[in-house]
């Protein structure tokens, strides 16, 4: 199915932020035996693989070494479009990054149809970064690039090698910063986030916020299910400066002016919004997002819905969302969400009682 990942074909340059750069032999790519689906550079080559016609495309690799606790790093793609592409249109492609096999997914989004073609980009802007966890036992690093949802065939990618680096130190201290805050860097534009206004750090430290949702599941029975798309209700509320609470009504809902998908409470009320019917949570997790300023950098909390008890009403996540606000950032609005929208599968019974962006105590 796919030609065995070559290990010549991975570079590591010590002396240049401790990096590994795979050139396409070194990467497993589905399909790339056969030249009907992928064209292969020469072994010993920097060509580029170029895809000629796939419904799936698949790429992935695992670093050769373990990555250093607690330092983090970064990962990217260089990729192109030739003249000849097709199917990327709506068909957006995810790049993955995982330290260890049970480690937290760090994803970021591609629109690969925005590209100019000819042009040799480096994916994501601002790469995708991550931490390696301290007291790890497990820090080799899986990532890939992928794009397995659009059900039709696609072409003209062309893949010039990936870099997983080690970033340089910042020149600010965290040391005041609790430890389960992380940096993870994801370039994913998903519509129908809320946004507020967050105030920038002072001179002498970072200001941290935390994100929650409160949730609660449901046995309540509904007419029908809903996949996805981007239709909802936009009402700004600011309570003061340091805290916001957005009710249901105040929050982008996909689907939520059809009573057939979503359960909406009256206006001016402190009722949850309801997803229909309670089903189809089984191993399918919700993640939640936080992210200062459009080009910042995106945290994830994943959500286990499926573990949550029947109509308790819960805190997500455990401990909060927590992220800090760049100091000299241009952009300090907050985009945030939660989201679902891997699995295609129908799923329903889940309460959204209100959404809480809050400043965190000195």
């Amino acid at each position: 199915m796919s030609e065995v990942a070559d290990p010549a074909e991975v570079q590591y340059d010590d002396k240049d932020n401790c990096r590994w750069i795979f050139k396409p032999r070194g990467l497993h790519i589905t399909w790339s035996e056969n030249p009907s689906y992928w064209r292969m550079p020469e072994i010993g080559t920097d060509g580029p693989a170029e895809l000629q016609n796939v419904w799936w495309l698949e790429i992935f690799g695992s670093t050769p070494e373990p990555l250093s606790e607690g330092e983090r790093y970064a990962l990217s793609f260089k990729i192109s479009l030739s003249g000849h592409n097709f199917g990327w249109e709506n068909a957006p492609a995810y790049m993955l990054a995982k330290v260890g096999k049970k480690g937290r997914a760090n994803w970021a989004k591609i629109n690969i149809a925005d590209m100019n073609v000819g042009n040799v980009m480096e994916i994501p802007d601002g790469k995708l970064q991550f931490e390696v966890p301290k007291h790890a036992e497990d820090t080799t690093l899986h990532f890939g690039l992928y794009e397995l949802w659009s059900g039709r065939p696609k072409g003209g990618l062309r893949v010039h090698e990936a870099v997983v680096e080690k970033m340089p130190v910042q020149s600010i201290t965290l040391e005041h910063i609790d430890e389960e805050i992380k940096v993870i860097s994801i370039s994913l534009d998903i519509k129908g986030s809320i946004r507020v206004h967050i105030h920038h750090g002072s001179l002498s430290k970072l200001i941290i916020y935390r994100l929650l949702f409160a949730l609660k599941m449901s046995e309540a029975a509904g007419r029908a299910e809903v996949e996805s798309d981007k239709v909802g209700h936009v009402l700004p509320a600011i309570s003061n400066k340091c805290r916001w609470s957005f009710k249901p009504r105040e929050l982008h809902i996909t689907w939520s002016e059809n009573p057939s998908y979503w359960k909406m409470p009256e206006k001016g009320t402190d009722g949850p919004a309801e997803l229909q019917r309670n089903y189809g949570w089984h191993n399918i997790p919700a993640y939640m997002m936080a992210k200062v300023g459009k080009k910042g950098i995106a945290k994830w909390a994943k959500i286990n819905i499926a573990d949550m008890t029947v109509d308790n009403e819960m805190e997500v996540p455990y401990g909060k969302l927590r992220f800090e606000v760049p100091k000299y950032a241009e952009d300090t609005i907050l985009n945030f969400g939660l989201y679902e929208l891997w699995t295609g599968k129908w799923k329903g019974g889940l309460l959204i009682h209100e959404a809480v962006v809050e400043k965190m105590p000195d």
